[in-house]
This record gives C-alpha cells, sequence and structure tokens, in this order.
C-alpha cells in the first residue's frame, strides 16, 4: 500500500490590506458592470468571474497592486492572472 501524499499547503500571509471599513458603493457598481461585461465576452456566468462578496472587498480595500489584489477574499493565483490588471484599472479609474 503507497502512503499518502503529503497535501501541498498554501503559505501563511498576512493581509496587508484592511479588512474592514465601508464599502465603495459606486466602485462596488462598477465593478459589477465590469465583471458582467467580462463574463458576456467570456460566455460564462458573472460569479464565475468573482462573486459579489469579492467584488465588494475590492470596492472596499481598493488595491493599487497586484500583491494588494492578491490578498483580497476570492482572488488567487489565476484570478489575479487573467483578471488581475483589468480589477487594478477600474479600482483606479474610480479613484
Amino acid at each position: 500500500r503507497q502512503p499518502i501524499a503529503a497535501t501541498k499547503k498554501r503559505a501563511a500571509r498576512t493581509p496587508s490590506l484592511p479588512l474592514d471599513g465601508p464599502v465603495d458603493a459606486a466602485l462596488f457598481q462598477t465593478l459589477r458592470e465590469w465583471r458582467r461585461s467580462e463574463a458576456d465576452e467570456r460566455g460564462v456566468p458573472p460569479y464565475i468571474i468573482f462573486s459579489d462578496r469579492t467584488l465588494r472587498e475590492i470596492a472596499r480595500a481598493k488595491p493599487a497592486t497586484l500583491s494588494e489584489l492578491r490578498d483580497v477574499y476570492g482572488v488567487g493565483d489565476a484570478k489575479l492572472e487573467a483578471f488581475g490588471s483589468a480589477v487594478l484599472a477600474v479600482v483606479t479609474a474610480s479613484a
């Protein structure tokens, strides 16, 4: 019998962005519109791009770098690579 392979654990990260505070409602709405456009273009439901919770967290944290965006709930490496630059452009444009 073969031993069970150890699962690869994700390195612990300390978030560099605030985890509380008010959500920028206008930015949240703009992010939702961007998500709808992106989903339509890819032919997928909007939640596949990002969940509302993730968009709220982005609107709360207003990340300025890919590293800061990576610290947001729901943003993994694949989503960061696929959408990171576009999300940062939306956040920057709303500032």
